[in-house]
């Protein structure tokens, strides 16, 4: 059965200011998991985190890293994920200098392929996450369309986020069922409004989400990862609502399967 994440940039400011209670929160909303942001490996050591999350009994499912940290040896990090138990490193961001030309996504590309094929040399997976500047024209191609046919599958995976891949203009199950055997996990991002752009929790917005946790659990997919920038709720009370709606689905996909 498919289990329920979240990426914690959703707490920023609880988890820079105090990480364990942003974890514990993290716990009492009734998630299973935790996606860590950037910058992990300069705040807390790996030691910490693996037992801050063995007292919540949480799992780390990924930790994220960011283009520079790809110009140096990825040792460290996967040492960092191999310590605290983490599957994934994921790479979620491009500067836009890097992402101008279709050269420029084709020298991103041999990179990504360069640090998957090293994180999973040492049992680490990696994850290339889609922000939806991919899908900006570059005079007759899409960065994303480089990506596809320049990065190796069996070392770098997608991670769909489905507030961008809505907000580039696709249908999200559409998009996830072409690309479903390259697909590791699925960040949740529901959306109020996609103009302007503006996100909501999971299961109260317009995307169907529903049908992505179909789709993920009938595919094998392990971990669907709530992602929220804002929200009008108190912080619990958000990624509560989410977590909560979530499981729903988890549970009405689980039954569908049997």
């Amino acid at each position: 059965m498919g289990k329920a994440g979240i990426q914690i940039y959703t707490l920023r400011e609880l988890a820079n200011q105090d990480l364990p209670a942003a974890i514990q929160m993290i716990k009492e909303a009734g998630y299973a998991g935790i996606e860590f942001d950037a910058g992990m490996i300069k705040r807390a050591t790996p030691h910490q985190v693996k037992e801050w999350m063995k007292h919540a009994n949480l799992s780390v499912i990924g930790l994220t890293l960011l283009m520079p940290e790809l110009n140096t040896i990825l040792d460290p990090m996967i040492d960092y994920a191999l310590i605290t138990g983490a599957e994934w490193l994921v790479m979620p961001w491009i500067d836009e200098k890097l992402r101008r030309t279709i050269g420029d996504y084709e020298n991103v590309a041999q990179r990504l392929n360069h640090a998957g094929s090293q994180a999973i040399d040492q049992g680490v997976r990696f994850a290339y996450h889609i922000h939806g500047y991919e899908f900006m024209d570059l005079g007759g191609k899409r960065g994303f369309d480089v990506l596809v046919e320049q990065l190796d599958p069996s070392c770098v995976e997608l991670q769909v986020d489905t507030f961008w891949v809505a907000s580039g203009g696709f249908d999200v199950c559409e998009f996830s069922k072409k690309y479903i055997q390259w697909i590791g996990s699925f960040h949740l991002k529901d959306a109020a409004s996609l103009s302007p752009r503006a996100n909501i929790e999971v299961g109260e917005g317009i995307l169907d989400i529903q049908n992505i946790v179909y789709l993920g659990i009938e595919h094998g997919i392990e971990w669907f990862i709530v992602e929220q920038e804002t929200t009008t709720r108190t912080l619990f009370d958000s990624i509560n609502k989410s977590c909560t709606n979530l499981q729903q689905m988890l549970i009405n996909a689980q039954m569908k399967e049997t």
